[in-house]
């Protein structure tokens, strides 16, 4: 009788150990997917506006430099986090940088090849 009871306690305790690991497994994946959503829901706008930059640059063949300056100076002052946008030409070296402040050594570095 004894034994019954000890092999019951167990295995009660092995299905409470069982239930809690799944209950700390939802957990985790639910917080984890409202911080999949809170990043996307940050970094999509940056995106977009890189995005609608890009497109003006290929629909008009190029952008001049005074205005693509003007709108990556726009894009920095409306998203937070973003320290520098830099113009890259199609040989992966980095023309134009905005702010250009404290960023000068990265102008004529190429990005497909240095560690920087």
């Amino acid at each position: 009788m004894i034994l019954i009871g000890v092999l019951s306690a167990v295995a009660f305790w092995k299905l409470l150990r069982i239930r809690e690991q799944s209950q700390v497994r939802f957990a985790v994946e639910q917080e984890a997917y409202g911080l999949r959503i809170e990043i996307k829901d940050r970094i999509d706008p940056k995106i977009h506006a890189l995005v609608r930059m890009a497109k003006r640059w290929e629909l008009r063949e190029g952008t001049p430099r005074e205005e693509w300056e003007s709108d990556a100076a726009q894009h920095l002052a409306d998203q937070f986090g973003t320290r520098a946008i830099v113009w890259v030409d199609s040989s992966n070296i980095a023309r134009w940088i905005v702010p250009l402040e404290r960023q000068e050594t990265y102008t004529g570095l190429n990005i497909a090849s240095d560690e920087r």
